[in-house]
């Protein structure tokens, strides 16, 4: 299989991406040799190897979920604690949070 340069503008329209005719062969070329080296993987035998489910055995180590001092809507919509930024015609609100430790 291998990628012309109409299914990488197919391709970058769809990412939202914008390059030139020489940067479209180039990744035509890259997407090539991803294609090519894939193509030989599929030519190993795995007929004894498990699907991988994780990348390593490791587990998360997640910190518990406790509720602590927060801003209240009310709060971080006072002009003391926000402010309207305009970029490219569109107005956003901008809201300053205090630095709250978690060793607390």
């Amino acid at each position: 299989m291998s990628i012309d340069k109409e299914t990488i503008k197919k391709i970058a329209h769809l990412a939202r991406l914008d390059f030139d005719e020489k940067e479209a062969d180039k990744m035509s070329d890259n997407f090539n040799k991803i294609l090519t080296w894939m193509d030989k993987l599929n030519e190993v035998n795995t007929d004894k190897v498990e699907p991988l489910i994780h990348m390593s055995e490791e587990v998360n180590v997640l910190r518990e979920d406790v509720v602590n001092n927060s801003l209240k809507h009310e709060e971080a919509f006072t002009t003391e604690n926000s402010q309207v930024i305009t970029h490219g015609g569109s107005h956003f609100w901008e809201v300053i949070v205090p630095f709250i430790s978690i060793n607390e």
